[in-house]
């Protein structure tokens, strides 16, 4: 009873958690991913 309470607490927090982790890190990854296989190294500079 009392570990399925805290999965029903900690479930949405650890979604929201995840969402906010994804929506910070995935641009930044995709950037350095993007950057490292690009043809043309060096970027736009």
């Amino acid at each position: 009873m009392f570990f399925s309470d805290v999965i029903f607490l900690w479930l949405p927090c650890l979604l929201l958690f995840f969402f906010f982790f994804l929506f910070l890190f995935f641009p930044f990854l995709s950037c350095l991913w993007l950057f490292r296989a690009s043809p043309w190294r060096g970027g736009l500079s």
